[in-house]
């Protein structure tokens, strides 16, 4: 006879999840809060004499953005240490490695029969959901039972900002200033990027310290957010309408050298917190299109494998950061941390930085008589600086379309 159950202390905040109806695994689910998360504890038993179905898992593994399931699977494979591969732990298998979960197990027994004619094994598995932990286990050493007792210790990865983002350093900034282009044009400042490469030593340890600082207050100065907008005229096209025209914005080279130091910093610090969907290639180092081709052939190959149809849609929206719901995308990133918010992700001071940069810009030297004009630059400018940062802003601008749609 199997049986779950989950036993939460009386201080922490908790919500049962009722009515799993499942077909043939035993679960049960509660919801807690985590250091300011929440989070849904799944206790499963997979009998050994019904049928593995694995939509139970696919299930239990939707019932919330982030999952800690732990149980006795009855799913033997290799891969996660046991002694022997059994059916169960096939299906287990194929089912993670076309999922973003992780699976842990104790390095050692769980499970030791009475009967002399069979050997220990490993039966009791964790898998998680979208929450980094750090995982041990540790089988414990009480024999009342064929089951042994497993003491898991999770614990949650350091991701402030100190652990994952270096300081400025003035080599680093000396780099950023050496590869800046010499022929730009420059900001409403009148700073051309020579002049910085023509900087002494101590200029650069300036600048360097300057950074650091804003860093670490989370501020970006509003005079770095005013640009001089030029407005080209695409061939063929009506100069009464403000469509005709493509906005060039011109910034300041403060403004650049400190965007590249914030660019890098954020995409070290989303990818060590594993933030970033693996299945997303759009402007990533060591990502392409080739890549993620080979991933779609391999999608289709295997469901045809198993007589299975593939579907597949493909969206491209016109204009789609001009038509993005921006106080909706800002609200978003202060969203409850059962949503994964963006300001539990980076922090509060590096999102004081991103929603300074992206929704506070300011454009300049535009003639007030052109009211169509200064629709289109402004409109236009709001969204400048994603070229650097378009991996978080598409974090953002995701769960604002995400939002938008769910209310048609």
């Amino acid at each position: 006879m199997g049986g779950v159950a989950i036993l939460v202390r009386a201080r922490i905040k908790q919500q049962v999840i009722p009515n799993l109806n499942l077909l043939s695994l035993e679960a049960v689910a509660v919801l807690i809060k985590l250091n300011n998360r929440y989070v849904t504890i799944v206790s499963a038993y997979q009998p050994p004499g019904r049928q593995m179905q694995m939509s139970d898992y696919d299930k239990v593994m939707n019932l919330d953005n982030s999952i800690i399931m732990a149980g006795d699977l009855n799913a033997k494979h290799t891969n996660w240490g046991c002694r022997v591969i059994n059916p169960n732990g096939t299906k287990l298998l194929s089912f993670i490695a076309n999922t973003p979960y992780t699976n842990y197990a104790p390095n050692e027994p769980t499970y030791f029969p009475s009967d002399v004619n069979r050997q220990p094994d490993i039966l009791d598995i964790l898998l998680i959901k979208s929450f980094p932990l750090i995982c041990t286990q540790e089988a414990l050493a009480e024999l009342d039972s064929d089951h042994i007792p497993v003491h898991k210790l999770l614990d949650l990865p350091d991701y402030s900002v100190q652990n994952c983002m270096d300081y400025v350093t003035p080599n680093e900034v000396k780099l950023i200033v050496k590869n800046l282009p010499n022929k730009k044009p420059p900001g409403h400042d009148h700073l051309t990027n020579l002049m910085f490469k023509k900087l002494p030593a101590k200029g650069i340890v300036l600048m360097t310290s300057l950074f650091n600082f804003l860093l670490r207050v989370g501020h970006f100065p509003l005079s770095w957010k005013i640009a001089t907008i030029i407005l080209i005229k695409k061939p063929g096209k009506n100069k009464s309408n403000p469509d005709s025209y493509r906005p060039i914005s011109l910034l300041t080279s403060l403004s650049k050298i400190f965007e590249k130091v914030i660019h890098t910093r954020l995409l070290n610090y989303l990818n060590s917190a594993e933030v970033i969907p693996k299945f997303q290639f759009g402007f990533r180092p060591n990502h392409s299109t080739i890549q993620q081709l080979f991933r779609i052939t391999e999608h289709i190959s295997n469901s045809f494998e198993k007589h299975c149809h593939t579907g597949a849609v493909f969206i491209d929206v016109s204009k789609a950061f001009d038509k993005v719901w921006h106080e909706g995308a800002a609200v978003i990133v202060h969203l409850p941390s059962n949503t994964n918010s963006l300001k539990e992700i980076v922090g509060y001071a590096l999102l004081r930085i991103l929603l300074k940069f992206l929704f506070t810009l300011f454009s300049f030297d535009i003639k007030q008589e052109a009211t169509s004009v200064n629709l289109l630059t402004s409109f236009a400018y709001t969204l400048e600086g994603i070229s650097k940062l378009f991996i978080i802003f598409s974090f953002i601008a995701f769960k604002a379309w995400h939002i938008s749609a769910s209310g048609l």
